[in-house]
């Protein structure tokens, strides 16, 4: 049975994602499986949407949102906690594995960012799942996340840019004689943002562009090792460490902690231009931009905090970096998505088609086996609708 989609009051409008996520699996109803996913967004989009309503209109929209996840407790009841997780996660694997495939591919468009947004989506979702320590598992599921919202800016940047590119980071050479931009290979797609912003920075005149550009580059070098080990990826890195060995003498004239400074000082006023812009209603690509280059630049802060990687040990600092970092992301993403809704007059969201890519069906059957996920830490059972109600004392009858 179809569920009419419910009206997100704007002070939810964080959650949007969640919910949106839900009516698209209940729109397709591909299997029970499928809805305890649809299940689980509206219940991360609850306890979201708890910390931050202040309104009767939001506390009569979290009331109808339990009163949706009420029809399912039945079945999700009946299953291990452990047994949920392993499912939405290879849920949120299936559609970024897709979308990566791909983008790798070069066949990158609209609803590879539509997939990658998605696959965000159920990767934040699979987080209440867990306790407060961190495990291996987390750790990359949080990696992916970030790299989700990242590749989908980037594509809809392009797609807003020029519908016929393929990608935003490659650059002929101009009359003034500008150098082509490195282009990073398949694998190393994650840092392409780093690349990109640091060759920016080099055309940019500003006293302070020669460090933060050292900086990203840095940061770009770190992640990069990460990568899976190949000739392509080696021989980008190499050009990436001589440009950086170019770049010592001049940082020698700084410090760390003056460098962290800076690059902060430049991360605010991106995050506080964006936010202004948003605020005042400027739904443009200049503002997704803003909230993109924000976000990259918190992402970098992050080589400045070596020794505080545990989540008890992180100052008062790095976590408000890490929040700004996470609502720029957010932002960007459906700032430019919202530029495409009031482009399309019919505002329709993902086809019948992009949705049988991400779930791995065609036709409403499988097409792909589930892939067995490693045991995982796992809090004793994921909270269910009527403890959300009782929290918020909202009632679910």
């Amino acid at each position: 049975m179809a569920i009419t989609p419910l009206k997100i009051p704007t002070e939810l409008r964080y959650i949007k994602a969640f919910a949106h996520e839900a009516e698209k699996i209940d729109e397709y109803q591909y299997s029970s499986q499928s809805r305890i996913v649809a299940y689980h967004c509206r219940m991360y989009a609850a306890q979201e949407g708890i910390k931050c309503t202040t309104s009767s209109e939001g506390e009569q929209y979290l009331g109808e949102l339990i009163d949706l996840m009420s029809s399912e407790e039945e079945n999700i009841s009946a299953k291990r906690s452990q047994d949920l997780h392993v499912l939405c996660r290879d849920f949120a694997n299936n559609v970024f594995d897709r979308a990566d495939t791909e983008d790798k591919a070069g066949a990158s468009g609209r609803s590879t960012a539509d997939q990658f947004a998605s696959a965000a989506v159920y990767y934040e979702m699979i987080q209440q799942f867990y306790g407060s320590s961190m495990d291996e598992g987390q750790k990359k599921e949080e990696m992916n996340w970030a790299y989700c919202l990242r590749r989908a800016a980037e594509i809809l940047m392009a797609v807003e840019e020029n519908p016929q590119s393929k990608s935003i980071f490659t650059r002929k050479k101009g009359s003034c004689g500008e150098k082509e931009e490195l282009k990073c290979p398949p694998e190393l797609k994650s840092i392409s943002l780093f690349v990109h912003h640091a060759e920016k920075l080099d055309r940019d005149d500003r006293a302070e562009a020669p460090v933060l550009a050292y900086y990203c580059r840095v940061y770009a070098v770190q992640q990069g090792m990460l990568c899976a080990a190949s000739e392509e990826r080696d021989s980008f890195l190499y050009r990436l460490f001589d440009q950086i060995e170019l770049k010592k003498e001049v940082m020698s004239n700084i410090t760390p902690k003056e460098s962290h400074i800076l690059c902060k000082g430049f991360a605010d006023q991106m995050f506080e231009n964006a936010i202004m812009k948003d605020e005042a209603g400027n739904v443009s690509k200049e503002t997704a931009e803003g909230f993109l280059t924000a976000s990259i630049f918190y992402e970098i802060l992050q080589q400045f905090h070596e020794n505080d990687k545990e989540e008890n040990k992180k100052s008062t600092e790095q976590k408000e970096e890490e929040r700004k970092k996470v609502h720029s992301l957010h932002r960007a993403v459906e700032v430019l998505k919202e530029i495409e809704e009031k482009r399309e007059s019919d505002g329709s969201s993902a086809s019948k088609d992009d949705m049988d890519k991400q779930t791995g069906k065609v036709g409403g059957k499988d097409i792909k086996n589930v892939t067995v996920i490693p045991k995982v830490v796992l809090i004793e059972s994921p909270p269910s609708a009527n403890m959300i109600s009782k929290q918020k004392g909202v009632s679910s009858d």
